[in-house]
């Protein structure tokens, strides 16, 4: 009834990338995550219960270039960027009766973004900044009658900390000043499947602070281009409606001996509205990046 499983990776890259600049960058991630299970009942409740351990490490080494019609010219910026993190979760799922189970979790995190200069022609630039957030997790899931399938509700609060390429924009030296973002998360569904059927409701609402939004700014007066910087929005809403389909015929079509022929069906229909809730520059209008109505669907022989 218990399970360990330790799952370590490292990757290594090297990009040259010639844009407004010639970006040379060597990155190397090292990360292992240690997670334990134990599936043994509690007395006579059903209990899964989970604990896990994450460490990540990643430097970069970043040097930038004048482009030089695509070859690297005079040196424009040398330093190493470094991101950590350091995690520590657990999460319960209890029987409560033969169809009811709670669900209780929390994760607290560490997270560290770092910048060594090497260049100092434009100045000192080594800069630091530390987040760390508390995470808890609360649901509720109920076993449906007659078919494999649930219904569920379920809170939590979520946390991201600003990436490198965020909280080190090309707009401006150093850090800029750049929060973690925060939310509480609500959702509420059903998932299962029935027959050849299957099917995944939800309805959902993020309740952000500090949004981490994307804007393009001039490097310098009468630039002619811009380049990425980041800010945070006060307070953003996300919230929706996700829902699937999914069926697949349970007799072969044509092929009836031998490895049978199969033939399904599958739709999905997302409604979601991201908006300013409260910001100086754009409360009451909607976030960029997703459209408001989104249908897929496929057949598939």
């Amino acid at each position: 009834g218990a399970q360990l499983d330790v799952a370590p990776y490292f990757q290594y890259r090297d990009i040259v990338h010639p844009i407004f600049r010639v970006l040379d960058q060597v990155s190397r991630d090292v990360g292992v995550e240690a997670r334990y299970r134990d599936e043994r009942p509690i007395g006579s409740h059903d209990s899964s219960f989970a604990l896990g351990v994450q460490w990540a490490w990643g430097k970069n080494q970043n040097r930038h270039f004048e482009n030089d019609a695509g070859q690297p010219g005079t040196l424009a910026k040398d330093q190493n960027d470094f991101a950590g993190t350091l995690a520590v979760y657990g999460e319960e799922v209890l029987g409560i009766t033969e169809r009811v189970k709670a669900v209780l979790g929390a994760r607290w995190a560490l997270d560290n973004r770092r910048l060594e200069d090497s260049f100092l022609a434009d100045g000192d630039q080594t800069d630091e900044r530390d987040y760390d957030a508390f995470q808890p997790k609360v649901g509720v899931l109920y076993e449906l009658p007659s078919v494999a399938g649930q219904l569920f509700a379920n809170a939590s609060r979520m946390y991201e900390p600003p990436l490198l390429l965020e909280v080190n924009s090309l707009a401006g030296p150093g850090f800029i000043d750049l929060d973690a973002q925060r939310a509480w998360q609500f959702e509420i569904g059903t998932r299962g499947r029935s027959g050849g059927f299957q099917w995944d409701v939800a309805g959902y609402d993020l309740e952000i602070d500090d949004e981490i939004i994307n804007i393009n700014v001039q490097p310098f007066p009468f630039a002619p281009f811009t380049v990425p910087t980041y800010r945070n929005a006060p307070k953003t809403r996300h919230y929706g409606f996700e829902a699937a389909l999914a069926y697949e015929l349970p007799e072969a079509v044509f092929v009836r001996s031998g490895l049978r022929d199969r033939l399904g069906a599958r739709i999905s229909y997302t409604w979601g509205v991201f908006e300013y809730v409260d910001d100086v520059e754009n409360a009451g209008n909607r976030l960029p990046g997703i459209p408001e109505h989104y249908v897929q669907a496929e057949i598939d022989y």
